[in-house]
């Protein structure tokens, strides 16, 4: 295995020119050489790239131990919310953390822990979800009494306006036992046993006008003042545009496809957008996960609607992600680029005068990786590149290896050289690689890829469901060394790439407990999609999932045999947004495909199922687009 592996690698990089090439992509340095950017190597203490002092001050790790030792000192807590891609983060340390009073105070007065929310996401919702902050906005330190609670919340502050935060902090935490909300109030953070915090909603009746609803509100948000596209070049969130794409498709609303397509065109025209090294960018950086997600949409609407914009959009983000993100050695892709709108904005000829390009975080996320497995399979399929498949594999079977711990659980920080990992039971990372393990199981019938996604499935049902809430929870209680148990306010994002996982396990098994959790899930934010912006795009795709059954198209026959394979690939080819595509092998899966009413003495063919009404073979691989097109209309849809 090892050595298998070891070739793969070999093969991917002595490919990664040829890939360029044949996708069209300019990934040498061209004419004007472009300066190289620096790595920062992952690493659970972190500072800004610039000059500073911040790593003089004591920090502590995020646990129990150091609300321990607040509560023996009597000290208050003070946590600094930081990480590389934030341009402010980075400030505050180059300044307010670099000043020698503030240094001396939070070492002499304080208990301060360090956390980098883009490692450890848990304490990000813990703060910003409002669990902790009880107003708006996105603090950068908080206070924190060694009960778990809260003293205050403010931004990145200058170092004036730290003191007097610092001041405050110190006082209240020796008159606390005066507070007129103190010690008889629940702490904010529990470490003996996890805690739900539940927002009461109504909840809505599961309908199509309930995707009406939502779908009403994507298109506003998506909509100039005169009822035209936006203009504002938002980076879109892909659920929103899938959405819209199933529904002009399913619906015959071209209406919703086009404006789906002009708000990925005005993405483009937007000063966000990188013109001379691709992907786009914000005052964040150019993020993996955000230009992967992009690239995917853009794939999608060029299948849905044949606009040549869209595919030049998605190679030029495919460039930036392998020549800026993408590390050959390790087969895997970097975090993202450091934000730098100085940078970004100079022509090719400037980047090179500048002498250095924005940082890269070298930090390796099993999320974002799981993003671009997902990416790489489209990728391969829709510019007809086999070498974007086999690099997707490969980095599948690699997250498998070393984001997936002995006991099964998903690290979300992993290390592909030395195995290690950190931040274990986050629920986002595993839907996100369950979902790149279904993706790789449509595309190449591999019982294996079936058999981890469910597995991933079932062990965050068993530690992360709450039945009494109908949700996953963000993370497991011993997430976190030291097993810190967290308040987890459920994650609306993680939810419902859990619902979509859910009811494609469900197809894929006809297991109908996965379908339940998926509806449960859907019922318990049926009331409270509205306040997530376009990401209720997400709401709306699950919901449309679970209300129509998808057209499934299942091939039977062995992979081995060309036709097999022919049939797959025409299938996987075919614009059908939300079908299902599954290959059973009749040898080695014979007792499933009888199950399913399938034949296991024939050629290899595929069958199209609308409902429960399935055709009849079809032998011919050429003939596979014409056929389904002619059985979904004479069936229907359901």
């Amino acid at each position: 295995m090892g050595s298998e592996r070891l070739r793969h690698r070999v093969l991917l990089a002595v490919s990664a020119v040829l890939l360029c090439t044949v996708l069209s992509l300019s990934c040498g340095r061209g004419e004007i050489e472009l300066p190289e950017p620096e790595i920062i190597e992952g690493a659970e203490m972190r500072f800004s790239p610039g000059a500073n002092r911040a790593s003089l001050i004591d920090w502590e790790p995020w646990g129990r131990q150091a609300f321990e030792r607040a509560g023996r000192q009597e000290r208050p807590v003070v946590l600094v919310m930081t990480a590389l891609p934030i341009r402010e983060a980075r400030q505050f340390d180059e300044t307010t953390l670099s000043d020698s009073l503030i240094i001396e105070r939070l070492n002499r007065e304080c208990v301060p822990i360090r956390v980098d929310i883009e490692r450890h996401p848990e304490v990000k919702r813990l703060v910003w979800s409002g669990a902790l902050v009880p107003k708006e906005g996105e603090p950068g330190i908080v206070s924190i009494h060694a009960s778990g609670q809260l003293i205050q919340a403010a931004g990145f502050l200058d170092p004036p306006g730290t003191e007097e935060f610092l001041d405050y902090a110190v006082e209240t935490n020796m008159f606390y036992e005066r507070w007129p909300e103190g010690p008889g109030q629940a702490p904010v953070i529990a470490w003996e046993q996890p805690l739900i915090m539940r927002r009461r909603v109504q909840t809505r009746e599961l309908s199509n006008d309930l995707v009406d609803r939502v779908a009403a509100s994507l298109r506003s948000a998506l909509s100039g003042p005169g009822g035209g596209p936006g203009q504002d070049g938002k980076v879109r969130d892909p659920s929103a545009i899938s959405l819209l794409l199933y529904l002009g498709h399913t619906r015959g609303e071209e209406s919703l496809a086009v404006l789906a397509s002009d708000a990925l065109v005005s993405v483009r025209e937007a000063g966000y957008w990188d013109e001379v090294e691709g992907g786009v960018s914000g005052p964040g950086g150019k993020n993996l996960a955000i230009n992967a997600d992009l690239a995917l949409s853009y794939l999608e609407a060029w299948e849905a609607t044949g606009k040549e914009d869209h595919p030049r959009a998605a190679r030029d983000i495919l460039r930036f992600l392998l020549t800026v993100l993408y590390d050959e050695n390790i087969d895997a892709f970097r975090a993202g680029q450091l934000g730098d709108e100085a940078y970004f904005a100079l022509d090719r000829a400037g980047r090179s005068e500048a002498g250095a390009a924005p940082p890269v975080d070298g930090t390796l996320y099993t999320d974002r990786n799981a993003r671009m497995v997902s990416l790489g399979l489209k990728a391969g399929l829709v510019l007809q590149n086999e070498t974007w498949t086999e690099r997707a594999l490969g980095l599948l079977d690699d997250l498998w290896d070393r984001a997936v711990g002995e006991d099964g659980r998903v690290y979300h920080v992993f290390d592909i050289e030395r195995g290690a990992g950190s931040a274990p039971g986050l629920v986002a990372d595993g839907m996100w690689l369950a979902r790149a393990l279904l993706d790789a199981y449509a595309y190449t019938g591999v019982p294996r890829y079936l058999l981890r996604a469910r597995q991933l499935v079932d062990r965050a049902l068993e530690e992360q469901w709450q039945e009494t809430a109908d949700v996953f929870v963000a993370h497991s209680g011993e997430s976190w060394p030291p097993a810190a148990a967290l308040v987890n306010n459920p994650s609306f994002d993680a939810n419902l790439v859990g619902a979509l996982v859910l009811l494609r396990l469900n197809w894929c098994t006809e297991e109908p407990m996965y379908r339940d959790v998926a509806r449960r899930i859907l019922t318990r934010w049926s009331g409270d999609w509205g306040r997530f912006g376009d990401r209720a795009g997400a709401y709306g795709l699950a919901l449309q999932r679970y209300l129509d059954y998808p057209v499934r198209m299942m091939i039977i026959g062995s992979p081995e045999e060309a036709q097999t394979r022919a049939l797959l690939r025409e299938s996987l080819r075919l614009y059908e947004p939300g079908k299902h595509v599954q290959l059973l092998d009749p040898k080695s899966e014979r007792e499933e495909v009888e199950a399913r009413g399938f034949p296991t003495d024939m050629d290899p063919a595929i069958f199209v199922c609308v409902g429960r009404a399935c055709s009849a073979p079809i032998l011919d691989a050429e003939e596979v687009a014409a056929s389904v097109s002619s059985f979904v209309e004479q069936m229907g849809r359901e």
